[in-house]
């Protein structure tokens, strides 16, 4: 498998860990605010780090780095490929590293497949309505969740909170949604340039940070 992009040494991917990120090419969504655009689409070109690339770094780094992140894009597009990555990574280093998934949930299927090798799971609920950016519905997310929980990963909830997806008249009912679930990372959505919506003041974060606690989740705010 190809990569379209590596951070050799990063210290925000993994929580409380020290990791090597890599970024896979294309992705499924079209989420207005999407800050890597420039991986939804797949060519050639974009994919310019290849397995050898990242077992070379790590071979190098094994006493500095505790993680590898497997990020994009959406990762579980390269399913077959992502698996086969994920076994060599294992099959090479052992536990030497922990390995941590970033993905939209929109494949609970191929997560499932891949739950033997990954340690942590960061999936993402952007909205109550998916057909705003994709062709996937509100319980397929779902699904992948409660794979994560069947499976007993650690794993976290991110909601990105961009107005038009994530509206404040929505706020019971996301709540509601996602009653039972470990951990919920609110993540504050920020503008690329200025046409674009005006991000919520921090205490409308704080307010669904309070709705989502008062039903029993862990909640963070970053």
């Amino acid at each position: 498998m190809n990569f379209a992009g590596m951070i050799k040494t990063s210290m925000v991917d993994y929580p409380k860990k020290v990791a090597t990120t890599l970024f896979s090419c294309g992705c499924n969504f079209k989420c207005s605010y999407c800050h890597n655009q420039d991986l939804i689409g797949y060519s050639d070109e974009k994919c310019i780090f290849s397995e050898e690339d990242v077992f070379q770094h790590l071979d190098k780094r094994k006493k500095i780095i505790d993680a590898v992140v497997i990020s994009g894009g959406e990762p579980l597009i390269w399913n077959k490929d992502l698996g086969e990555f994920l076994k060599k990574l294992r099959q090479r280093y052992g536990n030497c590293f922990l390995v941590k998934l970033d993905t939209n949930g929109s494949f609970p299927g191929r997560l499932e497949e891949l739950t033997n090798y990954l340690d942590f799971v960061a999936i993402d609920f952007k909205s109550l309505d998916y057909l705003k950016f994709s062709n996937v519905k509100t319980a397929t997310i779902k699904k992948s969740i409660n794979i994560l929980e069947k499976n007993r990963l650690d794993y976290e909830v991110r909601i990105t909170m961009y107005p038009d997806y994530v509206k404040e008249r929505d706020f019971e009912s996301i709540a509601a949604e996602l009653i039972g679930v470990k951990k919920i990372v609110i993540q504050q959505y920020r503008r690329m340039n200025e046409d674009m919506i005006e991000p919520y003041s921090n205490s409308v974060l704080d307010r669904f940070r309070e709705i989502l606690s008062e039903r029993g989740i862990k909640v963070e705010v970053r």
